[in-house]
């Protein structure tokens, strides 16, 4: 929650112009044409991959400056560098203690999270502050107008990657991420890209910038579960490779994983030359990008000078990118200087009058002074024009360099391989926080304001003092980032999730966000992109402005707004200015029938403030639907409403309650029970001097004076353990850090006392009933379940909105109309009113006729009218917005998919083959016609072969083939004329051999030429009907055709007038014609349920026969004159079968007398009597027995194979015994 900052909340300002005052002269002013030494600062972390480089690179470019006398004409540029030692909080004291050398601009950070804390500080004071490395795309110059970025924001290299992701065609992608402003800036970023190209963040893996080994391996093993295996990862140089470390580990850098690194990657590999070979063996196959420097003889010569330098051990850094943008911000800096002074501005600081001393405070703040001309450097910055390292130097309209560009790099080694280019071408809340540490107090309360909340937490992380917000709800103060923030409120996270399901619930697909740039209405908008996301619906468009916009810009912005097609608003802003919305939007006739109005619970802030409403108020925001936190009814509830009200009778105060007063009063109840149990367990209250606090010589901000909190882990532990019941209801914390049962009351705006249409809880969604009540019942968040009272909308209508009209503010739509020539059934040119007609345009006009509202439009006949016009071309049309849509026989394919949205298929289509037939009287030998008289006697011998030889093979082991002979030889032929059934279909369509022939204007084409892999050589186009026919009754010997390939409706439209063709086989592509609409336009949808309804009640039947009925030909007693097959055709195939045939009898025949030998073997040696063998002769096998054998079972000859084995054993046994036993 966002509230108002008085003139007192200075941020931070009032310890940098307490240094500037130090050295100022009586009259504040620098006197003289041009100083002699102008001091500038420099602010980063020294021991940092970036800031290594950074530091000699602004060293060395100061230096250049001094030197070179075509720049400041004698004026030397005085350095001065402190370290941010990579803390939000340290940082800011660092920065004070460099303001106070009279500084007229400062260089840095390069950290995003610090740039956030010290830009409201030179907002205040009007310092430049010139940041080379702080890539977050939410440092906006709407809200720090101080900051200008010399590098390229983290926008643009996030619609590179999502251009990478598009390219490859990958739909969703896992976001890896640092849980601080720089990785989620940065991935807010990639998600609004992505949202661009059709493709999304399915899950984002967020953590602590502290996270360890441990944390990140349980965070990848996670990840590791889901769907998704294309991982874009956004983290600080200095931990990022740990993350790939980890994924390596667990097998996530193989085969079929995406990596794709943003900028962060490649600092790290040109920090480090040569690079580790254990760096590089981590990230192979990652694509990582860096942003983009021009070559040039500047670059060049500054390369080898660097190079020189790490040779000769000046330097043990490399160069980087961010080292060559420090380098030109030093001459950034110079130049505007120079034009500055060139100008006779003066260098002077002023006191300022809303800045004063508390009793006891020991900050000086009457010492604290302003940049006078500080806006003229800025301005003469953002103006600043020249040629640097990093290429051309110039500030577009925005405040961003132009021309922003990227390497796109592959790691394949120690030399990454580049793939290619992107470029986009192709506050004194701050005093007041210190000066409450400074009195030793334990913990805080407040603030109201995300804003403030944000820079605070750093102070309280580092002195240990809790900080209990009761209005802070921006969903990005997150736990692992701000541990000793504690939410005593909801979080925006939950409110949005409510809004997401009132728009679901209303249908509504697309929404338009207005809101507060700031880190209030980013936060919150951008929980609401998350939360609509798994509601499939989307914000189409986001309208935010500046915190100190007047009405002239919110004028400006809601006519933007007013031109686009979504006409559902969700309003995220101040409760202090939100109210100036409305009346811009009902000036501007934006609050009437049609549009709907959200807001999140700012809007009910205000009206519980203001009782009664006042009436003028009221009439603003009629029939608009607000959200306010739900505080549960009970006895504590009532007596402290009651004990207000006599308070607001009495004098006391002029305020209402409203929410937030209820969860300030429980958060003092919060830490009275905290500290109670603290005290209880034994702890004591002390604070200790922190060494990383000091003041340096002259230094007037007293730091010594700051100290931190001992206990205050300890007291934190006990404020999330706390359970108590308080005004607001059940006051208790999660594991997340957040209250339970987060809730909100649904209002709906009705004249002075709003009406509640229902209750949204995280437990049970949209009810009716109260969330108490639904808590002691099972959870229930069904579709089914979710309701609400009816809403009276704006216009006092009853009739829930669509949510959007056509663009431009529903001008009528330029309905593009193909110019056919031929088959002007479907589509042609009507020189009636109508323009065109045809069984495609009926089906339009009828499907526009059904939708709820009126759609008008107008007709552009697209062709010249001599041929059938292309229809890609017609398609792209759509995509350029030239057209609103596309009506006509288009069909839908996958090119054409990419780059529009089609409606639901009004009929089906698809690919087929026509050819014509020769009548005769059917036969019931027609399925003889394939083959001539040799090949069936080739074919039929083949086949009685190939049946004798699987009996051969199977007869021994498979049942089916045994049994009497004639039992056997039935099987043989039925082998025969199964096979010959099975494959007979098959030879009659193999028989066709046609030219490739197709019908101007089709898909049918491309098809052919890419899927087919067909030459365009030997494709062939044909006109009209009256072509085709003309060419089939040629044929392929008279230079016409054997058949021709065109979309189904248009063969049945042929075939119905020309009974002498048909189709052969199947449709060999399935698709179906529709309607052609710009990506994500809602028409598409409504049009598309309109077809359905076409279909159901069968008025799309009765327009398909009134255009495209056909004449009855009795195809079914034609049959194809095709060519017959010959021998010569198959004899290879022959061939092959029977050498594969015989192959396997030669094989199994050897098997056979194996067995056969060894069986025979047996009986030759099985008697018992060795003389009586010598007797007994030899006998011949005869054929017989061999026939016997083989007819055997397979089974039956081992079984006495083995048996007579064993029999010889036996009686060899029984000779020996014998002789053994003999007198001798």
């Amino acid at each position: 929650m966002m509230g108002s900052i008085p003139l007192l909340v200075l941020c931070f300002s009032f310890t940098l112009i307490t240094a500037m005052a130090a050295t100022a002269s009586d009259n504040n002013t620098i006197s003289g044409s041009r100083p002699s030494e102008i001091s500038i600062g420099a602010l980063f972390t020294f021991n940092s991959t970036i800031g290594r480089a950074a530091k000699l690179a602004i060293e060395l470019a100061v230096d250049d400056v001094n030197k070179n006398s075509s720049v400041l004409a004698g004026t030397r540029l005085r350095l001065f560098t402190q370290d941010t030692n990579c803390s939000g909080f340290l940082g800011t004291i660092e920065a004070l203690q460099l303001i106070e050398k009279n500084v007229v601009a400062m260089i840095g950070p390069q950290s995003s999270g610090i740039a956030h804390v010290i830009s409201h500080a030179v907002n205040e004071l009007h310092v430049p502050l010139l940041t080379f490395a702080a890539t977050d795309p939410t440092l906006s110059p709407l809200q720090y107008p101080y900051l200008i970025r010399t590098t390229q924001s983290d926008d643009f290299q996030m619609k590179a990657i999502a251009d990478i992701i598009s390219n490859y065609g990958w739909r969703e992608v896992i976001a890896i991420f640092v849980d601080d402003d720089y990785g989620r800036g940065g991935i807010t970023a990639l998600e609004d890209a992505l949202a661009k190209k059709r493709s999304k963040i399915s899950y984002k893996a967020s953590f602590s910038p502290n996270a360890d080994t441990s944390v990140l391996n349980d965070l990848l093993v996670k990840v590791n579960l889901l769907e998704s295996r294309v991982y874009v990862v956004h983290v600080n140089p200095d931990s990022g490779l740990m993350i790939f470390s980890v994924a390596k580990s667990l097998g996530m850098m193989g085969s079929g994983y995406v990596w794709i690194a943003s900028d962060w990657l490649a600092s790290v590999l040109d920090s480090t030359v040569p690079i580790n070979p254990d760096t590089t063996d981590l990230i192979q196959g990652a694509i990582v990008l860096r942003q983009h420097t021009a070559d040039s003889d500047l670059k060049r010569a500054f390369t080898s000078r660097w190079s020189n330098m790490v040779q000769n051990g000046t330097t043990t850094s490399s160069l980087n990118t961010y080292a060559l943008y420090a380098y030109d911000s030093v001459w950034l800096l110079a130049h505007a200087l120079d034009q500055f002074l060139y100008e006779g501005q003066k260098i002077s600081f002023s006191d300022d009058p809303r800045l004063h001393d508390t009793n006891g405070s020991s900050l000086h703040l009457t010492l604290l002074k302003y940049f006078d001309s500080g806006d003229k450097l800025l301005k003469q910055l953002l103006l600043t024009d020249f040629t640097g390292v990093t290429g051309h130097v110039k500030f577009n309209s925005d405040g961003n360099l132009i021309h922003p560009a990227y390497d796109i790099l592959n790691i394949l080694g120690p030399v990454p391989r580049r793939l290619g280019f992107w470029s986009n071408y192709s506050s004194a809340w701050f005093y007041f926080s210190l000066q409450l540490i400074e009195k030793n107090v334990v913990a805080m309360i407040g603030p109201q304001s995300s804003g403030i909340a944000h820079v605070i937490s750093h102070a309280v992380n580092e002195l240990h003092v809790p900080l209990l917000t009761f209005a802070a709800t921006d969903p990005t103060l997150s736990p692992l980032q701000y541990p000793y923030l504690i939410r005593t409120t909801q979080s925006d996270d939950f409110q949005m999730k409510a809004i997401a399901d009132i728009i679901s619930n209303y249908g509504w697909r697309e929404v338009i966000a207005i809101f507060v740039d700031d880190d209030y209405g980013r936060g919150g908008i951008t929980a609401l992109e998350d939360a609509l996301a798994k509601k499939r619906s989307k914000i189409s468009y986001k309208a935010s402005f500046s915190p100190n916009a007047d009405t002239s810009v919110l004028n400006d912005l809601l006519v933007k707004v007013n031109l686009l097609e979504s006409r559902v608003y969700v309003v995220h802003v101040n409760p202090d200015s939100g109210l100036m919305i409305f009346s811009v939007a009902k000036s501007l006739g934006m609050m009437g029938s049609g549009y709907v109005w959200i807001a999140s619970d700012w809007l009910a802030s205000v009206l519980d403030s203001t009782v009664p409403i006042n009436p003028d108020t009221t009439d603003l925001i009629q029939g608009a639907i607000v959200l306010r936190q739900h505080t549960a009814d009970s006895d504590l509830k009532r007596a402290f409403t009651s004990r207000w009200s006599n308070m607001v009778q009495n004098g006391t105060t002029t305020s209402s309650l409203n929410t937030y007063a209820l969860y300030a009063y429980d958060s003092v109840w919060l830490l009275a029970h905290a500290l109670d149990q603290f005290l209880y367990e034994g702890q004591k209250i002390s604070f200790s001097d922190d060494p990383r606090l000091h003041d340096t010589n002259g230094s007037s901000l007293h730091l010594t004076l700051l100290k931190y909190f001992d206990s205050g882990d300890k007291l934190l532990k006990q404020l999330l353990l706390t359970d108590f019941t308080g005004v607001t209801g059940h006051v208790k914390f999660n594991s997340d850090g957040n209250l339970i049962h987060p809730a909100y009351d649904i209002l709906n705006i009705l004249g002075p006392v709003p009406r509640r249409l229902g209750f949204w809880s995280n437990y049970s969604g949209l009810s009716v009933v109260a969330p108490e009540v639904l808590y002691g019942k099972p959870p229930n968040t069904s579709t089914s379940s979710q309701q609400l009272h009816s809403v009276i909308w704006p216009g006092d209508t009853t009739t829930i909105p669509r949510g959007w009209v056509f663009p431009n503010n529903g001008k009528s739509l330029r309905i593009g109309v193909p110019y056919r020539t031929s088959y002007k059934e479907f589509v042609t040119k009507d020189n009636g009113p109508d323009v065109v007609k045809g069984y495609c345009i009926d089906v339009f006009k009828a499907a526009v006729n059904l939708l709820p509202y009126p759609v008008p439009y107008s007709v552009i006949l697209f062709g010249d009218g001599l041929k059938n016009p292309n229809y890609n071309d017609l398609v792209e049309k759509v995509y350029q917005n030239y057209f609103d849509a596309a009506v006509g026989d288009i069909s839908i394919v996958t090119n054409r998919t990419r780059i529009v949205d089609f409606t639901q298929p009004y009929i089906e289509s698809g690919l087929v083959i026509v050819a014509p037939v020769k009548e005769r009287t059917s036969s019931p030998w027609a399925f003889l016609k394939p083959f001539t008289i040799q090949m069936w006697g080739v074919t039929g011998a083949l086949f009685l072969f190939v049946g004798a030889v699987v009996w051969i093979l199977e007869h021994r082991t498979n049942t089916e083939f045994r049994g009497s002979p004639r039992q056997q030889l039935v099987t043989i032929f039925w082998l025969v004329l199964s096979t010959i059934q099975v494959y007979l279909p098959w030879f009659s369509f193999s028989t066709m051999f046609f030219a490739h022939r197709y019908q101007v204007g089709s898909f049918a084409k491309n098809y052919m030429m890419e899927e087919l892999n067909i030459a365009e050589s030997r494709l062939v186009s044909l006109n009209n009907p009256e072509a085709y026919a003309r060419a089939l009754e040629l044929g392929p010997k008279n230079g016409g055709v054997a058949a021709i390939v065109d979309e189904l409706p248009y063969i049945e439209l042929f075939l119905s007038n020309n009974c002498k063709y048909t189709t052969v086989g199947q449709e060999f592509t399935k698709s179906g014609w529709g309607f052609a609409f710009p990506r994500d336009s809602p028409l598409a949808v409504d049009l598309s349920t309109a077809i359905l309804t076409l279909s159901e009640n069968g008025d799309l039947q009765r327009i398909h026969d009134k255009w495209l009925a056909r004449t009855g030909c009795s195809s079914q007693d034609n049959e194809i004159d095709s060519n017959r097959l010959s021998l010569s055709s198959f004899w290879g195939l022959f061939l092959i079968c029977g050498l594969a045939c015989l192959l396997a009898l030669i094989v199994f025949f050897m098997r056979i007398f194996c067995q056969y030998s060894k069986y025979n073997s047996q009986d030759n040696v099985g008697s018992i009597e060795p003389e009586r063998s010598f007797r007994r002769p030899m006998r011949l096998t005869s054929i017989k027995d061999l026939i016997s054998f083989v007819d055997k079972k397979e089974e039956e000859v081992k079984c006495a194979i083995k048996r007579k084995s064993s029999d010889k054993q036996q009686q060899s046994s029984q000779v020996t015994n014998e002789q053994f036993m003999s007198p001798a």
